[in-house]
């Protein structure tokens, strides 16, 4: 009777620390899917040091936004029609900015000649919803109306010949 008793202590204890070590498994795994999953950009305010693969929820702060690599003009917009339209989009296709985090900027822009070489500093204003382009003694202020990871807004109004219309510039990384 003892041994029958030893086997069933045995058996009772070795399926026990089976449902112990099956329970270390799950909780193992569920540890694992939260280290693998986050916010993986070192440059995000979110970083997660743990996480292996992106979620999408890397979060960013404005300054690291727009100084976050070159601009490409990609098109414009405005309320004045699409001969306007067309006409920035014709003028405007090499266009590209490269804003510094140390607040300077280069790229090329419209001039007096077609597109040339701008530098100058930047910076936000009016809680990060303008931007400010200081270029020689010129001052040209931008509405920024979309700024993500991947595309830049800014706007402004134009005033030709007693009339204004609203321009709106796209650019891509």
């Amino acid at each position: 009777m003892n041994k029958k008793f030893l086997k069933l202590g045995l058996g009772a204890l070795l399926i026990g620390s089976m449902a112990l070590t099956s329970c270390e498994v799950e909780e193992a795994n569920d540890n694992l899917e939260e280290l693998t999953e986050g916010c993986t950009d070192v440059h995000a305010t979110n970083y997660s040091i743990t996480a292996l693969a992106d979620d999408g929820s890397c979060e960013y702060d404005n300054t690291h936004l727009i100084s976050d690599g070159d601009w490409t003009f990609s098109n414009a917009s405005t309320t004045a029609g699409a001969s306007v339209d067309s006409m920035y989009n014709m003028f405007m296709v090499e266009m590209h900015l490269d804003f510094e985090e140390d607040g300077s900027f280069s790229g090329m822009t419209p001039g007096d000649n077609g597109l040339e070489s701008a530098s100058g500093t930047w910076t936000f204003m009016a809680s990060e919803t303008m931007v400010a382009i200081y270029q020689d003694t010129d001052t040209m202020v931008f509405g920024v109306s979309e700024l993500s990871a991947e595309a830049l807004g800014l706007s402004f109004t134009e005033e030709e010949d007693s009339s204004s219309y609203d321009v709106t510039l796209n650019f891509v990384h």
